[in-house]
């Protein structure tokens, strides 16, 4: 159960990264993220159809219909479209971190 909530947890913020990557970075270490980001949804949708099976692009297209409408939110808004670009290192940080903590959970 932990190894799934880490997964699902990691896919969300890797898409709310890639998503919010459209409107801007936020320097050159939300653009190393950004770059991270690719391999990182790509592990964790690896890891993911270990533990949850065809279940897998469910999850990955309920979370992608989530992702949307929390952008298309922030980007009505100048202090959400602010908040969104300067909080990429930080979904970075947990997006990439997920991935890489997966593997080493049993």
């Amino acid at each position: 159960m932990l190894l799934g909530s880490i997964v699902v947890i990691g896919l969300f913020f890797s898409i709310l990264l890639g998503a919010s990557q459209k409107l801007g970075h936020s320097g050159s270490i939300g653009l190393l993220f950004g770059a991270l980001s690719l391999p990182a949804g790509i592990s964790l949708l690896w890891r993911s159809s270990y533990i949850f099976g065809w279940w897998t692009i469910a999850i990955f297209l309920g979370i992608s219909f989530a992702v949307g409408p929390i952008v298309q939110a922030a980007r009505r808004s100048e202090e959400g479209l602010k908040t969104l670009i300067l909080t990429q290192p930080l979904m970075g940080i947990i997006g990439v971190g997920c991935a890489a903590g997966c593997w080493f959970i049993k």
